[in-house]
């Protein structure tokens, strides 16, 4: 077993569902440091849409970040979202999720050799220096907070050239 860890994490631009679009991120860990990350913003319009959703671009980030693993990758996918660690690993209920997307996860589902993990979302900076628990629970982790901050640079950037 790889100690590859995957975060993803996706967000939308303004309100939930946004008209201006979505973002997504992706970062693959190993020993600690960053090797690879990737992130970017999907307007309605790239996605054939009206208007883009959290969980869709929660799910298109864990998407393309599988998508960018070689076959075969049996690290860790972390999230913050429970709607797309259920979505990847045994649901087949995808309300909401363009057929595209749906097709895209399902493909990623199939032979997987990657396990899934949910993270804390947005610690305070205490929490995170503690590196303490969420009140849900849930870790808070450095990584996460990362990808976060590659969806809110996305959605300044698309915020100020839609």
């Amino acid at each position: 077993m790889t100690d590859d860890l995957l975060y993803a994490d996706g967000g939308v631009v303004g309100r939930n569902p946004s008209s201006l679009g979505g973002t997504w991120a992706w970062v693959l860990v190993r020993g600690g440091e960053v090797v690879r990350q990737a992130s970017g913003a999907v307007t309605p319009g790239d996605v054939d849409v009206t208007a883009v959703t959290n969980n869709q671009s929660e799910l298109l980030a864990a998407v393309r970040a599988l998508e960018a693993m070689p076959p075969g990758w049996a690290g860790v996918l972390r999230t913050d979202s429970k709607v797309t660690l259920h979505r990847l690993t045994h649901s087949e209920k995808f309300n909401g999720v363009p057929q595209w997307l749906r097709l895209r996860a399902l493909a990623v589902r199939r032979g997987r050799r990657w396990r899934v993990e949910l993270v804390g979302g947005h610690p305070t900076r205490a929490e995170l220096a503690a590196g303490r628990l969420r009140k849900n629970g849930l870790p808070c982790c450095r990584w996460n907070v990362l990808v976060d901050a590659l969806c809110g640079a996305a959605a300044r950037a698309l915020a100020r050239n839609p």
